[in-house]
């Protein structure tokens, strides 16, 4: 059996927890991440003899909390057994398992943290300005990125959005977020402008080619669909990204490339973390 392998009854119990997470439409990076973890509890757990999930016991949780508080940052750590905590609910609620051994076993201390490199002021006004605001596609991108930093939204978020989830009155409605849940979220009075802008002076015009298209975001491009075109992960680039980041430095007057919109997950994590703390109305 291969260092990645696992017994095949473990194996059945994972398949079909992947399955729950799928219908309830888990975001894929979520699904990589729960099964990484479920895994690497598996093969710990498959060192120290142990290959039947009834044989896992609170004790067991623990001794395996420890070995990972020595290998990894807490972050890390509560990653990993947060996913364990949701497999053996699974367990637990599909009767494979009468007790959860995960349960009465507390998480250790986690710090709020923003990101390592959070930008300045300074910085996140030359990105919120670099896009061009006479093209089209500019007014699209400073629209989203001022939805960045107003209220926290994610990436993947922002790439499902429709028109329907926007009220420019003040709210975001994002469905499928963190955790696969609904939420609503405030919009800052600036974004809502911004957003506003796009819907009438640009998303109008480009929606005449694919009346049908309900995504917020449009490309430029003909049949003019959603304009992130692939699923979005922590490799996801656009055109538009040089141009932001190269305004983190220095002023710049061009604006974003026409492909996808601006946006990465690295740039969108810091210009969230960097909104939060302004606490931008």
């Amino acid at each position: 059996m291969s260092s990645n392998a696992i017994a095949p009854g473990l194996a059945e119990h994972l398949a079909a927890f992947m399955e729950r997470l799928k219908v309830l439409r888990y975001s894929p990076a979520t699904l990589v991440s729960r099964e990484h973890s479920v895994r690497r509890f598996f093969q710990w757990s498959s060192e120290r003899g142990l290959a039947d999930v009834r044989d896992v016991t609170k004790q067991t949780v623990r001794d395996f909390q420890e070995w990972l508080l020595g290998r990894y940052a807490t972050h890390t750590v509560h990653v990993h057994l947060i996913s364990l905590r949701r497999f053996f609910e699974h367990l637990e609620k599909t009767d494979a398992l009468l007790v959860n051994p995960c349960e009465g076993v507390p998480l250790p201390k986690l710090e709020q943290r923003l990101p390592r490199s959070v930008f300045t002021p300074e910085e996140v006004k030359r990105i919120l300005d670099a896009p061009n605001a006479k093209a089209q596609t500019g007014i699209r991108d400073k629209a989203i990125l001022e939805t960045f930093y107003s209220r926290g939204i994610r990436l993947e978020e922002m790439a499902r959005l429709s028109v329907h989830d926007v009220d420019l009155s003040g709210y975001v409605r994002v469905n499928r977020g963190k955790g696969a849940k609904d939420r609503v979220v405030p919009l800052g009075v600036k974004a809502a402008e911004c957003v506003r802008q796009y819907l009438e002076h640009v998303r109008v015009e480009w929606a005449r080619d694919n009346p049908e298209e309900r995504a917020l975001w449009l490309s430029w491009r003909w049949p003019r669909g959603p304009a992130w075109s692939r699923p979005i992960s922590a490799a996801t680039t656009s055109p538009a990204e040089e141009v932001i980041e190269g305004a983190r430095h220095q002023g710049s007057d061009h604006g974003p490339g026409p492909d996808q919109p601006a946006g990465s997950v690295a740039l969108d994590s810091r210009l969230r973390a960097a909104g939060l703390a302004a606490r931008r109305p």
